[in-house]
């Protein structure tokens, strides 16, 4: 059972509400679809919502990996009346190390393009969330995308993967980015 004092949960509330977000608890979970490749190179995890993508569909994405990668897909279960459509990525900087980034991106690409296509709902938002780390608890880089386009889904991804080894410092008040 979950228990609040009602004067914070309120304050809670109001300010969800004045920033127009829709606040509220959720729950998911992965299990393991399948693993593949030889055990010795790099592992690019990819998962996705089981309401919106089939477990035939995630085992085609992975498949577009195992030339360069070893795969391991999971299953995504979001507890919701209508889960968004969600695509994780993950892997380890040991990819970036190994695999040249143009590659990466175009494998990337090319796995996520036909699950992100073959989705079972039409319309509506893709969420993808790509995440590198070097190890557990020393480096992670994140980022989360929404979009309701698949062509900027996918580019994106391209986006990411250059960026994602790199460190990245805001230079001044109009931007931009600038690596370190």
């Amino acid at each position: 059972m979950f228990e609040a004092d009602a004067e914070t949960w309120g304050q809670f509330e109001a300010e969800k509400q004045e920033g127009g977000v829709p606040g509220g608890m959720s729950f998911a979970m992965t299990s393991p679809l399948a693993k593949g490749g030889t055990g010795g190179r790099p592992v690019v995890k990819i998962g996705a919502d089981a309401h919106h993508f089939s477990p035939a569909d995630l085992e085609e994405a992975g498949m577009q990996l195992l030339p360069t990668l070893d795969v391991e897909l999971d299953e995504l279960s979001q507890f919701s009346t209508e889960p968004p459509a969600k695509v994780f990525i993950e892997y380890g900087l040991e990819v970036l190390r190994t695999v040249p980034s143009d590659l990466l991106a175009a494998l990337l690409y090319d796995a996520l393009k036909g699950l992100i296509r073959k989705r079972r709902s039409s319309g509506g938002k893709t969420t993808l969330d790509f995440v590198v780390s070097e190890t557990p608890g020393l480096r992670l880089t994140s980022a989360t995308l929404s979009t309701e386009s698949d062509a900027v889904a996918l580019k994106a991804l391209e986006a990411f993967v250059q960026i994602g080894p790199g460190r990245y410092r805001w230079d001044g008040d109009d931007g931009p980015f600038v690596s370190m």
